[in-house]
């Protein structure tokens, strides 16, 4: 990757307004409480649902009924039913304080929101979209693909109201979800600590770091260790290489936003020890616990860079459209 891009230095200078930095440091405090505020806000709002739509929840899932047993219930993705749905739809929800801490730190640092999705100053939407589109097609052929090796495991599930009706909830809310997390990692941190050093290769190791660490409450995480952080670094690492070419996050925000949307309704194990799910319906059931094994983790990785191929390369059929790669223009 080389040190200098057109298109990623007209992104890092979106924020260059001649604001001082002590506003960059007060707009990262204004992010995180606005995402704690909304975290708890939310799940505590859906808590009072869950206890509305499964009165029974604790003999359900074989747990004290006391408030905190149920908090950890829904973060944990112990409910099922409908109540996994409300408890889904708080956590989901809570990342809207990103999107709202993201927004007051542009009004303190005097840059519309607007800069951190593209250098254009526009959102290139059929890029976004075409790189959703091609990471679905190939999470299905990669999935399908992984089922094949132990197909006696899989059984795949009833389609529902309650199916439809999460499905619906996710099209609609993991882009809020996906999107936070991009606009806060690949984008106002990005050209934060751009204006400290404007180099690829630290700037995408700093923030692909941290979106790992942020990723640690997920069970992978906490079974895995070491390896489950690096693969999260990892993929991180292949959505900054996104935004160093395009000089915006719209590609990365397609590709996190379709893999969230596949992994949340694709597989379901009855033994959830080492796999983040939040208990609502899929369309597989696995029987067992769904191990993360070297192979799996690095075929995470390859996975990723299979979508950077699929979407560049020149001999692709679904490559993107090409970039004018000094002023940026594209579909």
């Amino acid at each position: 990757m080389p040190a200098s891009s057109p298109l990623f230095d007209a992104y890092l200078d979106g924020p260059r307004r001649g604001t001082r930095f002590w506003r960059a440091l007060l707009g990262l405090v204004l992010i995180i409480a606005c995402w704690v505020a909304t975290t708890v806000l939310f799940v505590l709002l859906s808590a009072v649902g869950v206890q509305m739509v499964e009165p029974e929840w604790s003999s359900l899932v074989g747990w004290p009924d006391t408030p905190e047993a149920l908090l950890i219930a829904i973060i944990d993705g112990e409910l099922s039913g409908a109540a996994a749905l409300v408890g889904l739809l708080g956590i989901l929800l809570s990342f809207s304080g990103i999107w709202l801490g993201v927004w007051l730190a542009q009004l303190l640092l005097k840059a519309p929101l607007s800069s951190l999705i593209s250098a254009m100053g526009h959102i290139r939407w059929r890029r976004g979209l075409q790189a959703a589109g091609v990471t679905l097609l190939a999470m299905l052929v990669l999935g399908l693909v992984d089922a094949s090796w132990e197909w006696e495991r899989y059984r795949l599930q009833a389609i529902g109201p309650l199916f439809g009706l999460g499905l619906l909830m996710g099209v609609l809310l993991i882009p809020l979800q996906a999107g936070a997390e991009e606009l806060l990692f690949r984008g106002w941190l990005v050209q934060q600590i751009g204006r400290l050093s404007r180099n690829p290769w630290l700037l995408g190791g700093l923030t692909s770091a941290g979106f790992a660490l942020l990723h640690g409450a997920n069970a992978e995480a906490a079974t895995y260790g070491f390896a489950a952080y690096l693969a999260y670094a990892a993929v991180g690492a292949v959505l900054f290489w996104t935004v160093w070419r395009e000089g915006g996050i719209e590609v990365a925000f397609g590709i996190h936003t379709a893999n969230n949307l596949f992994a949340f309704f694709w597989l379901k194990p009855s033994d959830s020890e080492g796999f983040t799910h939040f208990g609502n319906e899929t369309l597989f059931y696995y029987e067992g616990a769904y191990e993360l094994t070297a192979l799996r983790l690095l075929g995470m990785v390859l996975f990723y860079l299979l979508i950077l191929v699929l979407l560049y390369w020149r001999r692709s059929p679904l490559r993107l459209p090409a970039l004018d790669r000094e002023a940026g223009t594209a579909p």
